[in-house]
């Protein structure tokens, strides 16, 4: 059983993650949209992201913060930094 999409919602706004098929050349790549409720002037509103799923421990560290940082508009704890990386480290595999 594979996990195909999940949305993740905070007080910033809203993240869907899910894997993008439709690449032929990388079938592994995750696809991420990050939209922000109410962005600050001169704040994209909406961000999408992708990485592959030969991402490095840092890296898929990197972007749990900044994710965390656009979904919750604060800094984590390591606990929630940790189950956010969980969450993109599912799709990568």
């Amino acid at each position: 059983m594979q996990t195909k999409r999940i949305e993740l919602i905070g007080p910033g706004g809203m993240l869907t993650i899910e894997r993008d098929r439709s690449d032929k050349t990388n079938p592994q790549r995750v696809r991420i949209d990050s939209i922000l409720r109410n962005p600050s002037r001169g704040q994209q509103a909406w961000v999408t992201y992708e990485i592959g799923s030969r991402i490095c421990d840092r890296d898929l560290l990197d972007m749990a913060m900044t994710l965390f940082h656009r979904l919750e508009r604060r800094q984590p704890s390591n606990a929630e930094l940790r189950d956010l990386a969980g969450e993109l480290y599912r799709f990568t595999d």
